[in-house]
């Protein structure tokens, strides 16, 4: 069963069996799920690793592994763990694969946007498409649905940061808010009456109180200079 909050579900499925090794994987898988849903994950994690030597084919023990090392916060072990879940014959539970292999992706790309990494960008991307991929397979799932447009936010996200943090590397400063550009125009427009004292005024309390007014340093210098010549 697929449980959704936004990013934050991952699956785990319980193992059929039928002969006696198949016996052993299914006990410990089903104790896994049950430490699972206690949220003790690295009782559950071992399990599934344990089931894994026995059944190392099993999709859905993949995919339950991963579900772990997920809640676990080890990403990148959880993608491995989803990506052997991708050539799964069945049809939904490729699905669901893809997924949660987006829901991992769009994690690391926070991480990665959290640390000022530009990689944030590519994981998004990557999540977005397993989510199509998923939509492709299951075009019903909603969850799927809603998590590939906030999918698209992040990319955006990360987009603007790139952008901001290449500005920081050129020295070139922000773009001003649109209250920056509304009193710089008064400015202009005390400056035309010659009021040059009221627009410097203006202009170095803008400097003081907006961080994106740094363009008009210049600006509001030639004003200072024009003020004191007088």
């Amino acid at each position: 069963m697929k449980h959704l909050f936004c990013f934050a579900c991952l699956i785990f499925i319980l193992i059929t069996a039928g002969v006696v090794t198949a016996d052993e994987v299914y006990s410990k898988t089903k104790a896994a799920n049950n430490l699972y849903k206690q949220g003790k994950y690295e009782e559950a994690l071992k399990l599934y690793e344990d089931a894994l030597l026995l059944s190392p084919s099993e999709n859905n023990l993949k995919m339950n592994k991963g579900s772990a090392q997920y809640q676990l916060h080890d990403y990148d072990g959880a993608e491995k763990s989803y990506e052997g879940a991708l050539s799964a014959k069945d049809k939904k539970t490729r699905a669901i694969a893809h997924y949660n292999m987006g829901n991992i992706l769009v994690r690391k790309g926070d991480q990665m946007m959290q640390q000022g990494n530009n990689q944030a960008q590519e994981d998004y991307k990557k999540a977005l498409d397993h989510y199509i991929q998923s939509l492709d397979l299951n075009p019903s799932d909603h969850d799927a649905k809603w998590n590939l447009q906030l999918a698209h936010q992040r990319i955006k996200l990360a987009q603007q940061q790139q952008q901001q943090q290449q500005n920081k590397s050129d020295g070139k400063p922000p773009e001003p808010s649109e209250n920056a550009k509304k009193i710089k125009a008064e400015a202009d427009r005390l400056v035309e009456q010659r009021k040059y004292g009221k627009a410097f005024e203006l202009m170095a309390e803008l400097l003081k109180t907006d961080k994106t007014a740094g363009s008009y340093t210049d600006y509001t210098k030639r004003l200072n200079d024009v003020v004191t010549s007088q």
